[in-house]
């Protein structure tokens, strides 16, 4: 409802779409208010990772960049799908999503056997180093990304 502005003052309500529901993330439930706010966590986690703990993108390096990239467009996408805004563009690009959702899990699967392939295969010192610390950066930095990217194809 919306007051007079001679009573109280100005009462803001959120706007609602054909269905009833609001577009904003604060009066979501149940799936989409997780699907909101695991994707600001999960990219607020990465950032964090990446700048700080990786010293601002591993120096610039153009593959860090462009797994930043991808991740945040993945990220875009998944923060998209229950705002019902976004409707028709989230539809027109589910190929895309799918495409990159899919590959994410493979290099996250990848990511943690190869990880601890060579932990447990090398009895070289720095190898095994190597592999723990590719563990827990997929441990630590990408279960977030995995967790909402299985959320979104969910909501999907």
């Amino acid at each position: 409802m919306k007051a007079d502005d001679a009573d109280e003052g100005y009462y803001w309500e959120p706007e609602k779409d054909a269905n009833g529901d609001f577009y904003t993330p604060f009066y979501a439930k149940g799936a989409t208010f997780f699907n909101y706010w695991l994707t600001y966590l999960s990219t607020f986690i990465h950032v964090i990772t990446m700048a700080v703990l990786m010293d601002c993108w591993c120096n610039w390096s153009k593959i860090a960049i462009g797994y930043s990239f991808q991740f945040f467009l993945i990220h875009a996408y998944s923060w998209a799908i229950p705002d019902r805004r976004y409707t028709s563009w989230i539809h027109k690009h589910q190929t895309t999503f799918y495409t990159l959702a899919i590959l994410n899990l493979v290099v996250y699967v990848a990511g943690i056997s190869g990880g601890l392939c060579m932990y447990f295969g090398s009895d070289d010192g720095i190898f095994s180093l190597l592999g723990l610390s590719v563990v827990c950066f997929q441990l630590c930095s990408c279960t977030p990304m995995v967790v909402c990217i299985i959320w979104s194809m969910i909501c999907l």
